[in-house]
């Protein structure tokens, strides 16, 4: 897990290249569906649909390049993916189990250790971030409490200047 977490921005960066080869289904979506599932869909509405989903998908890929340098940021992102991917994991199962068969196999199995990879990432910051903030904050006990009106300094108003006469 630790590894996971030392590397993530790799893992980020090669996720994101990964997914941004989607791309060239909407450049050329009947080849890429033949290559990928070995159907081709026809019609406007098809390539409607292929060409913004792989849209969709190349987008997650560059906010996963994105991620990778901006810290803050990864979070938000790998959760992002990880709907989108477990989305489209969930859908071929449900749906797509014959062409698990073809070339989509490698496309499936590779979204599979991204999401693997991205939820051990975010798992094992959970874990880093509860370890810190139990040895960096102090127990309830040994917290300072607020002052009541009985324990406070009672600090006097000033003097009103002095102020010389010419």
């Amino acid at each position: 897990m630790t590894w996971i977490v030392a590397k993530i921005k790799w893992i980020m960066l090669l996720s994101g290249l990964l997914s941004c080869a989607a791309l060239w289904v909407a450049i050329e979506p009947k080849e890429a569906l033949d290559y990928l599932f070995d159907k081709t869909l026809k019609g406007a509405l098809a390539d409607v649909i292929v060409r913004d989903w792989s849209v969709l998908l190349t987008l997650v890929g560059a906010m996963l390049i994105y991620g990778a340098f901006q810290v803050q940021h990864r979070i938000p992102i790998l959760i992002i993916a990880c709907i989108s991917k477990l989305t489209f994991l969930g859908l071929m199962l449900g749906y797509g189990r014959d062409y698990l068969e073809e070339h989509v196999v490698w496309a499936f199995a590779a979204e599979v250790v991204m999401v693997g990879l991205f939820v051990t990432f975010m798992i094992g910051m959970r874990r880093i971030g509860s370890r810190r903030m139990s040895h960096s904050m102090p127990s309830m006990s040994q917290q300072a409490m607020p002052p009541t009106p009985r324990t406070a300094v009672h600090i006097p108003p000033r003097p009103p200047p002095v102020v010389k006469a010419p």
